[in-house]
């Protein structure tokens, strides 16, 4: 009876996803407008993407965060700011055997 218990408590666990999750999701953000970064003409736009996996519900891995879609527009840019940023969320689904949610930024290039 006792191994029983202890089967379902591990099949509950794995099902809803418990045994191992380490991601980020955004939840909000705030972004710079023109007015803030100063009287820099824009250099074009930036995009980054960040994404987070989770494998059968029992595994998940990465930072599918706004922060990490952001770092990723400034790095890719060269940029020391962003205004006037977008931000897009994207979910991917196989029958709950593997799931990507992506996180993507788009803003315009501010350079100091």
């Amino acid at each position: 009876m006792v191994k029983n218990t202890w089967v379902a408590v591990v099949a509950a666990a794995a099902l809803s996803g418990c045994i191992y999750a380490n991601y980020d999701v955004p939840l909000s953000f705030r972004s710079e407008t023109r007015y803030d970064v100063g009287n820099v003409p824009p250099a074009g736009d930036a995009h980054g993407e960040a994404c987070a996996h989770q494998l059968l519900g029992i595994v998940a891995w990465g930072d599918g965060g706004y922060d990490a879609a952001y770092k990723e527009a400034l790095a890719k840019s060269g940029a020391t700011e962003l205004f006037d940023v977008r931000s897009d969320s994207r979910l991917f689904n196989i029958l709950g055997i593997f799931s990507q949610s992506c996180t993507n930024v788009t803003g315009k290039v501010a350079k100091k």
